[in-house]
Order: C-alpha cells, then structure tokens, then sequence
C-alpha cells in the first residue's frame, strides 16, 4: 500500500520503527519524490533510526514531556514499556534457476532485466545517502552480493549470527534457543490475550458431555447463561465406561486449566467445573484419576491398565507435578476462577476420602509395589498401639459417604488415630529446638510420588509449589486456602497435615519474605486454627472453627497438644509474623496460641505474654486508638484460660494492665474510657470466675493509684 505521509530523505527505514503495532515495510516512491524511502504503518509515520530498534522494539522507557511557553520543561514523565515487539523484516527471494530464465528472457526480448525488490530497497538506501550507485551490468553477480548483504548490516544491532546471509543458501535454522523463547512466548500471548476458538470449545464441551450418561435432560444450546456449574445427578456406575470417563476427565481438566481459565468469560470456569464433578461422580476412582492428574501422573494408564495401546498418548505438559497446580493457584488471573478451582479439588477428595483415610500416612516404599505405614516413635503412652495407621483408622471409614459433601470422622475413633498418625516429637520435651534442627530431614518428604493415597500426593505437590516460589509474583494464599478447605473435611485429613509438618513447612515458605500486614497472614492463621482443632470435634458445618468459651479448648488428654515440633513453635514465636497473625486474625491467632501455652508456664508463654501486654500498652500512647483491640482480645482469652498457668500469667499481665488504666484515668484523652473499661471487665469476670484471681485482684484494689474508687464511674456508666 501507499505511505500515509512523507518523510525528509534522512528518515530511510528497513521496515522497522517504534510504536508501530499494524504491518509495517519499505516501498519506493514516485520520481517526484525524488526516490525516498519512507517507514509507514497503519497509525503513523515517524523517523526511523537504526539505533534505535533496541530501545524501541525491545522494551524500554518512553519519554513524554509537556512544554510552556518557550522551551521550559513544566511536566516530565517516563513511564515503562511493557510490551516487546518482533523485528520482522520480508524480502523477495529468487532461485538462480529464476534469475537466469529472467536473465535470457530480457536478453532475448531486448528489455534490462528488472531488479528484485530486495535489491532495489538496498540501492534505494545506499542511493540516498549518495554511498551506492545502480550498476547497470553483471545483474547475477550483482543479486548474489546484495542477498548476503541486504540483511548483514542488522547483526550489530541484533547481535544474532544467524541474521548473516550466505551467498549461496537464504535457509537458515533457527537455533534451539530462539524456538524455546518464540514457542513461550507465543503461549503467554495466548494466555495474556484470553483467547481460544469457540468452535473448539464447544467441541470439546460436546466431548466431556457425551460421555455423561444421561442421568438427567440435557441442557440445550451452550450459552453461558445455559451452563450450570453443579455436577448432573449421579448415574450408576455400570451404565458407561470408566476409562472412557477418565479419558474424557483428562481432556477436559487440560483443557479447563491450560485455556479456558486464562478467558475472560469467568461464568465458563464453574461450568466446567460442573462438568468434570458429574464425570467424577461415575466411580471413585474417576475422582482418583483426577487428582492423580494434578499431582503429574499418568493417571489412566494406572486406573485402568486394560485399555492398554488402544489409548490416547499423553497430553504434553501434563506430567509436570507443579504444572496444573501453578496454573490454578499461581497464574491463573482471576480469583474467582482460582475459588472454583479450590472448591472442585476439595469436592473430589471429599468423594474420595471414605477409601482413601487409611492410607494417608501409607507411604510407596518400592516406588509403587510395597507400602509401609509411617508412624511416629511410640511413647510411653503409645506401648499399646498397633504400630500401623490402617488398623486404628479403617474404624473411622465406616462412617456415610454423602456425595461430594464435606463429611467428619466419628468421634469415637478420633482419640485412637491420633496416636497412630500425628508425630509428636514434644512428649515430654525431650529434644529441644537446637536438637530437633539437627536431625536429618524425615525421609518421606520426599515428594509427593512416595505416597501412597492420591490426597497426600496431592498434599505434597501444594508443597512443592510452596517451596519451589513458582512465578515471579508468588502468592501462596490461595495455596494455602486449599490446604484449609482439605483441612476441613474431617479430623482424619487434619491429623495428616499434622504428620506432614504442615505448619513448619509453611512458615518456612513464608518467613523469608514476611512483611508486614502480609495478605497471605490471614490465610495461614485460619489454616493453624483448622489445624489445632485436630483433637476437638467440629460440627457438620465447618463455618465456625472457634469454641464458644476458652474453656471449652481444653483437649481429651494432656498430650493432645503437643502437635507442633520445636522448629515450628520458634518459628510461630518469630515477633513479626506473630504480631501480624494476632493483627489481621486475632480469633484465629488466639485459638492457636491457646493450644500452644496451654499447661504450665514455660519461656515460649512468658513470650507470647510479652507481646501482647506490650503491643497492647502501646495502642494506648500518645492517644488510644484501635491498634490494641486486637491483641487485648488475644491476651484476655489467655488470661481466662482454667489450666495450671493461670496464675503465673496474672501475675505477669495484670499488674502491667492495672497501673496503665490508673495513668489513663488521668490523662482522659479520646479513647480511654474505651481502654479502662475493658480492662474492668476483665478484672471483674476474673475476681467473680476464677479462684486462682481473686487475691491477685483483691491485692490490686489496694494499690497505688487510690484503689477502686477513680474506676468506678466507667463501670456504672460505660462508654459509648
């Protein structure tokens, strides 16, 4: 096409420019513009530069001033380019077969013969800056050294090799490295953009749904508004065939994860989702094939070895085990897509979780033959329990499976399991941290293939995304909410976390890179506080994970709360996480901390107590605000717990408290009648509740500060 505009002569180009994002190229002008090469696309025309195509095509800053009047400079701004570009320069290439037929056809009609574009672009450049003069003889030997040098003055610039010409072949490879970055690249493209094929899309919808039996009326049409996103009625079983279901699962899980999870129409990824949980719902081990899949199995191949050559090869990119996972948790770019992601993975282990309980903690000691069970080092208490998790935990599978229901583990078997699944290396304080860092790492953490149940692979892989930071912008919340929803169903799956080292691992993942009022703090509190309920029973409607009373924590045996190791409780009493835990979730934090200080008095109490009296006083200097809600509340649920450290924890706390509300009562700026009538509260449920209080808060009346008497206008009359 024609050049939108015209340029002076020194603004030759080679069919290169910034900011040029339509087809650009090089075309020769009429005489009358005296033979100028011009760069033009579908938007602009500016001068071009060869210099400049690293800065321009590449990514770098783009500058943009504002000037007044004259040439002061009132507004400067440079702002990042964040989209790079391709360099694509087209030539016309001849064979020498081509040019010598040219050759003696114009020799035999009595015509010059014409000159390749390619050619004429060269001398039309070298024209204008008066370096090259047109030859009017030898025209092959003439195109023969213009194809090895058309493109030779781009390798400064390119710094690429594979740009020189040969005079003898124009075909070369492109190297290994180049079809790497092209071929991501190309597949950021597709996920940046959002885009798939439509017709694709319904293919493959077309694909999953047929394999459903028809349990119930098909849906019509494929609208989104027509597209529900809860699994069909689950059919019977024998009514199709499972690998054919496995298959079609496979399919539509890469499918879901690779493409339509990167769309932009979000109300597609529920559907989806519906989709898979009816294909899931045929037979349990559909559901183990789906989350085999996410943990990079060949999944089919091991469910259903009958099927042998006649199946499908492997989807490419399947086996990875962090692949599937980082799209749903990490990459994906829209949250809500990432929550239909966590609420079909937690729906599949739910199905599974009746079979699958006993071998939790089951590890594949031959790689996939033998199994051994995993227990932790008897105690004194342990010298009566089976050695094994299969025999405590088969009691608990025989409790109702509800669909993809989040079920519980019967009471009555809990106490058994605990012994036989969750490590304690506390018992007794035998070791001490220093000791407990030494030993060698436990030798099942060894990836999520040394485990025998799909849930704990699937465990494990969460784990290895964790620890291996995939993506630049890690975020391991939602890593983490999955780990809570799975933590959820029932205390069997909380007892494996606990064997697992659960909570060690994730402050490990997190510590390094802690700031403060982090957003994935909350996240991690709410998963401790799932988790140190693992010796409490929930209701059926896991919603609320806090008792009512502090009283109500008190766990069925005194060991039960020896659930954390030495590493992990170091880490958890790190200042900076724990005031950022006790800040963004302070009823999460405080049922965490219950568990951990729960007994006699020791250092790590005496710490915690630190913290919070201290945090607490300093919401109220210079002015009270709402800095101290949070960790009076976490401190008053200490101060009320009914354990044998009740007392050395008023004497410590107390007194602190006290004298800050006589100083308070004082001053009376905004905020402190707030401040003191809290703490009389306080005082007054202790001395009303608590035996062990009474002489502490009986001896405080008559200390300094003129007793009761200043204090008692905020309980008749409190703040608003």
């Amino acid at each position: 096409g024609a050049p939108a505009a015209t340029t002076p002569a020194t603004t030759t180009s080679n069919g290169a420019g910034g900011g040029s994002s339509g087809p650009s190229g090089g075309a020769k002008q009429a005489p009358s513009l005296e033979d100028e090469w011009l760069e033009f696309n579908d938007k602009e025309v500016l001068p071009f530069r060869q210099e400049l195509i690293p800065r321009e095509c590449f990514g770098g800053l783009d500058g943009h001033s504002q000037r007044a009047t004259g040439s002061t400079v009132t507004n400067a701004k440079a702002r990042l380019k964040r989209n790079n570009a391709y360099l694509l320069v087209y030539e016309r290439v001849e064979t020498f077969a081509e040019d010598e037929e040219t050759e003696e056809a114009g020799a035999e009609e009595g015509k010059t013969p014409d000159v390749p574009p390619s050619t004429s672009l060269v001398l039309g450049n070298r024209n204008a800056s008066g370096d090259a003069t047109l030859e009017s003889g030898a025209p092959s030997e003439l195109r023969r050294r213009l194809r090895g040098e058309s493109l030779a003055c781009l390798d400064d610039v390119l710094d690429s090799p594979s740009l020189a010409r040969s005079s003898s072949s124009l075909s070369n490879a492109m190297t290994p490295a180049v079809q790497r970055a092209v071929w991501d690249e190309s597949l950021a493209f597709l996920f940046d953009r959002h885009t798939f094929n439509v017709d694709h899309f319904r293919f493959l919808w077309h694909i999953v749904d047929c394999t459903i039996p028809a349990a119930s009326p098909p849906r019509a049409g494929l609208r989104d508004k027509e597209l529900v996103g809860s699994p069909r009625e689950a059919p019977e079983p024998h009514h199709m065939e499972l690998g054919a279901c496995a298959r079609a699962t496979e399919v539509g899980l890469q499918f879901l994860v690779d493409v339509v999870a990167h769309a932009r129409a979000k109300s597609c990824v529920p559907s989806w989702c519906g989709q898979l949980l009816s294909l899931a719902q045929q037979s349990e081990d559909v559901a183990k094939v789906a989350l085999r899949l996410l943990t990079g199995e060949d999944a089919v191949a091991r469910a259903f070895p009958h099927e042998g050559d006649t199946r499908v090869a492997p989807l490419d990119g399947a086996r990875e085990s962090r692949g599937w996972l980082a799209q749903m948790l990490v990459l994906c770019p829209h949250d809500s897509s990432k929550d239909a992601f966590i609420h079909l993975i937690t729906t599949l282990v739910a199905q599974v979780r009746t079979t699958e309980m006993p071998l939790y903690l089951v590890s594949d000691a031959g790689g996939g033959g033998g199994a051994a069970a995993v227990s932790p080092p008897a105690g004194p208490e342990d010298q009566s329990e089976p050695a094994g998790c299969t025999a405590p935990v088969a009691a608990a599978t025989s409790e109702p499976h509800a669909g993809a229901s989040a079920t519980q583990a019967s009471a009555d078997t809990l106490p058994e399991t605990r012994s036989a699944l969750v490590r304690t290396p506390l018992r007794g304080e035998a070791k001490t941290a220093e000791q407990h860092a030494q030993e060698p790492r436990d030798p099942t953490h060894c990836g999520a293939k040394s485990w025998v149940s799909p849930v704990t692979r699937l465990v494990e892989a969460v784990f290895e995304l964790l620890e291996s930071r995939y993506g630049s912008n890690f975020n391991l919340s939602h890593a983490v909410q999955l780990l809570e929803s799975i933590a959820s169903l029932g205390r069997a799956e909380r007892l494996m976390m606990l064997g697992l080292e659960v909570p060690s691992r994730i402050l490990a993942s997190m510590l390094p890179d802690l700031t403060p009022h982090a957003p994935c703090t909350s996240r991690v509190m709410r998963l401790f506080a799932t988790l140190a309920m693992a010796c409490e029973p929930l209701d059926s409607t896991p919603q609320s994970l806090l008792p009512p009373s502090p009283f109500a924590l008190k766990p069925f045996d005194p060991t039960s709360r020896h659930f954390l190791d030495p590493v992990t409780e170091q880490a958890f009493l790190n200042r900076a996480f724990l005031e950022s835990a006790i800040a963004s979730r302070p009823d999460e934090a405080s049922t965490f901390l219950q568990h951990l200080v729960w007994g006699g008095f020791s250092e790590k109490c005496d710490r915690v107590c630190k913290v919070l009296v201290e945090r607490t006083i300093d919401g109220t200097s210079g002015k009270t605000s709402k800095v101290y809600r949070p960790y009076f509340r976490v401190l008053r649920n200490l101060l009320t717990m009914g354990d044998d450290a009740a007392h050395e924890r008023l004497g410590h706390c107390l007194p602190n408290l006290v004298q800050r509300c006589n100083r308070l009562i004082e001053r009376r700026e905004t905020g402190d009648e707030e401040f003191v009538y809290e703490v009389s509260k306080l005082l007054l449920w202790l001395g009303a509740n608590a035996p062990e209080a009474q002489g502490l808060v009986t001896k405080l009346r008559g200390g300094s500060g003129g007793g009761w008497g200043k204090w008692s206008r905020y309980w008749s009359h409190p703040p608003r």
